[in-house]
């Protein structure tokens, strides 16, 4: 069992992950791509990230990680809100327009939250502050594989009976 705390900080704040037989149940395998201009952020959430089980594949830009032709194919993309260049919320909206079914979780340092959440047009699973500790972040990864991995069910058994109906 891997069970046990670690604590990963990056500048201002620290990342704490309680790691439990959950997380590696969701964890096996699963790639989750990290957005995030900030260097020491995006590598602690890296180390987080492995420390859970989880490939994380981090990228500095939005047009970095639309132009990898080598991606795998993500479970989850955690992306910041305000990037240099094309925003988070931009590369969200181009997402969604290429029709692509990974699930969002955006972080931010912005201090108006009940604005920020009012401006995302884009559907996501979670709106994280960048202070959030670890267990947030992993619990909002396990929340949007469970409903990834139960949508993929619900298509691939969406025919399965007579009534042609989905049986979920």
């Amino acid at each position: 069992s891997l069970k046990g705390r670690y604590i990963i900080s990056a500048d201002s704040f620290i990342l704490l992950a309680v790691m439990s037989e959950a997380s590696i149940k969701y964890s096996s395998k699963s790639y989750i791509a990290i957005v995030e201009d900030d260097e020491s952020l995006c590598r602690s959430l890296a180390r987080l990230l492995q420390a859970s089980g989880y490939q994380p594949v981090t990228y500095h830009s939005a047009e970095v990680f639309l132009g990898d032709a080598k991606q795998p194919v993500f479970d989850c993309l955690i992306v910041d809100i305000q990037l240099g260049g094309m925003s988070g919320l931009e590369l969200g909206e181009r997402l969604a327009r290429d029709e692509s079914n990974i699930p969002l979780i955006f972080l931010t340092a912005h201090e108006n939250w009940e604005t920020l959440k009012q401006s995302i047009s884009t559907p996501y699973v979670a709106l994280l502050r960048k202070n959030d500790p670890g267990e947030t972040v992993i619990n909002a990864i396990e929340s949007s594989i469970r409903n990834i991995n139960h949508d993929r069910r619900i298509t691939a058994g969406s025919c399965n009976n007579k009534t042609g109906k989905t049986p979920y």
